[in-house]
């Protein structure tokens, strides 16, 4: 009869911490099916739903929900973007899939870019469904947003192929009634991209400087970590779901 190997046993105190170490760093196995998450992700302006694609099949893989859509006059909207005359128009349809969002749950709020104005916006009227509001390289001011300036694989072709003129309204769009009882109330983690030639990191620490986030994480990559460092993203976008998503 051939002998059985003998069984390591694992110390529990080790697995715990394993475990929790784990649950920090975002890893993917931990979360699945595990506490799901509603993550609700915004995109850069004059891009669209489709430029989540990796990062929202990561997310779903891990077992969590993955929100996109497009803003208006963005990807297949058919509204025009010189028919967009506001940050409120602009902003609808994130403020429509907040609506549907249950009162008794609560999402993990992703934006990028000028994305960040609608994060701002929708913490305003949405503060008690967003457990964190995450921006990556993106605008994030309380009041008095500023226009910027915007940016061959194929997801190079894919966004050259999809992209659309940003909205003129943007540029004059001003959050001035943000509150503490609103925006000032939500969460934010602001994740730099340090390799940003669309928003230099420069730009990115004056702004953190002049509105302190919670916390701030940073990716070693350009303006479009959704292609060029999606696993990177998803797991920074897991670690904060488990430190602020409930």
């Amino acid at each position: 009869m051939d002998s059985e190997k003998p069984t390591r046993a694992i110390n529990p105190v080790f697995a715990r911490t394993r475990k929790a170490i784990l649950q920090k760093l975002g890893d993917p196995v931990a979360h699945v099916n595990k506490n799901p998450t509603n993550f609700v992700l915004v995109h850069e302006g004059g891009h669209g739903a489709w430029c989540w694609y990796k990062v929202a099949d990561l997310l779903q893989k891990s077992g969590h929900t993955a929100i996109v859509f497009d803003l208006a006059g963005s990807g297949l909207h058919t509204t025009r973007p010189d028919h967009i005359s506001s940050l409120q128009q602009y902003a609808e349809p994130l403020l429509e899939a907040l609506r549907s969002i249950s009162d008794s749950e609560k999402v993990v709020l992703v934006g990028h870019g000028l994305g960040g104005m609608c994060l701002a916006y929708a913490s305003e009227i949405f503060a008690s469904k967003i457990a964190v509001a995450v921006y990556l390289a993106a605008l994030m001011l309380p009041e008095g947003f500023e226009s910027l300036e915007r940016h061959m694989n194929k997801d190079i072709q894919l966004a050259c192929t999809l992209l659309r003129p940003v909205p003129s309204a943007l540029s004059r769009a001003k959050a001035e009634n943000v509150t503490d009882k609103g925006y000032g109330c939500v969460r934010r983690v602001y994740i730099k991209t340090t390799k940003d030639r669309a928003f230099p990191v420069g730009a990115q620490d004056t702004m953190i400087k002049m509105n302190p986030p919670h916390r701030v994480l940073s990716l070693n990559c350009d303006h479009s970590p959704f292609f060029s460092a999606a696993q990177e993203l998803h797991r920074m976008l897991l670690g904060i779901s488990v430190a602020y998503g409930r």
